[in-house]
């Protein structure tokens, strides 16, 4: 399962079953999403709305069916200029969405740790059974800053096999610019 944000649906043919939250706010190519939850396993729609404050198009939930059972599956985007709003929202957003075994990640655009609104969206996500799994320093990043984009897991998931990739690649302009202005990660979670 893949939770994309800025992603182009014209990348994603090889994945069987793709939903996302809506064209990408203010950005005239149809093909721009916001939020996507691409899959090789079967997904359901559960919600594409997410706050009604907020603007649209940056919450996405679904249900994904594992050999191991059902799992919701939220994807997000926490605006630069609304982050404080976002982070406030985000606790009614996962309540509504809640079940026991529930994977969040996006772009939270914040460090964790880092401040008081990091420490208020951790205890959001802590108040909802989530623990952030990218939290702190990563090697893969050496001298770059650290993530802003985070995965979340209900406590009673196991995770292994953190992978952090750097936004440095040695084959774009020779490793001295950034690539992308976010870092990926993926990890392996299992029951």
């Amino acid at each position: 399962v893949a939770i994309l944000t800025e992603a182009d649906l014209r990348t994603l043919k090889s994945w069987k079953y793709v939903l996302d939250a809506g064209q990408h706010p203010n950005v005239p190519n149809p093909n721009r999403r916001k939020v996507v939850i691409a899959s090789h396993l079967p997904i359901s729609l559960v919600s594409a709305v997410g706050s009604p404050c907020l603007p649209p198009n940056n919450f996405l939930a679904v249900d994904v069916e594992t050999a191991g059972g059902t799992t919701r599956v939220i994807g997000v985007v926490v605006r630069w200029n609304q982050k404080t709003e976002y982070v406030e929202a985000l606790s009614a957003e996962l309540e509504a969405t809640f079940t026991e075994h529930m994977i969040l990640a996006g772009d939270f655009n914040l460090k964790i740790p880092n401040g008081p609104l990091s420490r208020r969206l951790v205890e959001v996500l802590d108040a909802a059974g989530l623990e952030v799994a990218t939290a702190g320093n990563h090697t893969a990043l050496e001298s770059e800053r650290p993530l802003i984009d985070h995965i979340a897991v209900s406590r009673g998931l196991q995770v292994t096999d953190l992978v952090v990739w750097p936004r440095h690649d040695p084959g774009y302009a020779d490793g001295k610019k950034e690539a992308t202005e976010h870092a990926g990660c993926s990890l392996v979670v299992g029951r």
